[in-house]
């Protein structure tokens, strides 16, 4: 005797059945009444339910695809501005990224594409994303350095006067009318902002020959103050590993020098090119005046992929 078969096993059957043969969505020939009304109410409810999910993935995408554009062209851009590629490599660069564009942008935008194929270009999308932002962070870095170290114009060298903490000087009103202790130098800054300094708190000044000399007598309170520049109190405190500690600077005074930018606009990957390099004997920030101490000419051939150093 044949077992017979429920409307949820019946269901299943065809569903199975159907997607084997081929004719998935056809009305089931088995149905009748109640059950085949039932059915197909599941199928639309089914149905429904998968087009929203369809839906809302799609919307997603499609709001991605855009941002995913947005961030790859301007990754594309940024990797021509720093002029870092040669043109044939950077047209290399340019297919390579179009040609993944091509196979990500269509499946993210349209609905005409299998759920898989999205969710796999979704994927992909999400790691090419990832790879251009950290690009663009890289050369983001690269270009603040280079603007850091071929930044042209005016800079300012500082000059500090230095008190013991203990003195009861707090500030430049307490140095007026003081004998000041500095160094002895020819250079032309030390003498402005000397000057600057007297007419501003009417000082006097008593000149040692040695840095040692004016760091020992501030500590051994054989002088009330000291005027030194930012790379000579640098070079004191190192020396000195005392002197910070006990010493406080009360006045400052800004000496502002003037640089001309003579360096030369060319194509450094078609021509070559000279790169000076200097290096100043203090620690500290860039911007800090001192003497320099090691200097060195760069000879770049970027024809010849030759570099020599003098």
């Amino acid at each position: 005797m044949a077992k017979r078969l429920s409307f949820a096993d019946k269901f299943c059957e065809h569903e199975f059945c159907g997607r084997k043969k081929g004719w998935d969505g056809a009305r089931p020939f088995f149905l009748k009444g109640r059950e085949k009304d039932l059915y197909i109410r599941m199928r639309s409810e089914r149905n429904k339910k998968q087009k929203k999910e369809v839906s809302k993935l799609n919307r997603l995408t499609r709001v991605w695809s855009v941002l995913y554009l947005l961030i790859a062209a301007a990754f594309f851009g940024m990797l021509a501005y720093t002029d870092i590629l040669k043109l044939k490599y950077l047209c290399m660069a340019a297919g390579i990224l179009i040609l993944l564009l091509l196979l990500t942008v269509p499946a993210l935008y349209s609905r005409k594409f299998k759920k898989s194929r999205t969710i796999i270009s979704l994927v992909l999308s999400i790691m090419l994303t990832a790879v251009c932002a950290a690009g663009m962070v890289y050369m983001g870095g690269t270009l603040d350095f280079f603007s850091k170290i071929t930044k042209v114009g005016a800079s300012t060298e500082k000059y500090y006067a230095v008190v013991r903490k203990d003195s009861g000087i707090t500030d430049g009103e307490g140095l007026r009318g003081k004998t000041v202790h500095t160094y002895l130098s020819g250079d032309t800054r030390y003498a402005e902002a000397k000057n600057k300094l007297q007419d501003e708190l009417d000082v006097e000044y008593a000149m040692d020959e040695s840095l040692s000399a004016l760091a020992a007598g501030l500590l051994d309170r054989t002088c009330e103050a000291v005027f030194v520049s930012e790379a000579h109190y640098t070079t004191i405190t190192e020396e000195h590993s005392d002197f910070a500690p006990q010493t406080e600077i009360v006045y400052t005074v800004e000496i502002e020098i003037a640089a001309e930018n003579i360096a030369k606009n060319i194509g450094v990957t078609q021509e070559p090119f000279n790169v000076y390099i200097s290096g100043l004997d203090i620690s500290g920030s860039i911007d800090t005046v001192s003497r320099s101490d090691v200097n060195m000419i760069v000879s770049v051939n970027p024809v010849t992929h030759q570099v020599l150093l003098t």
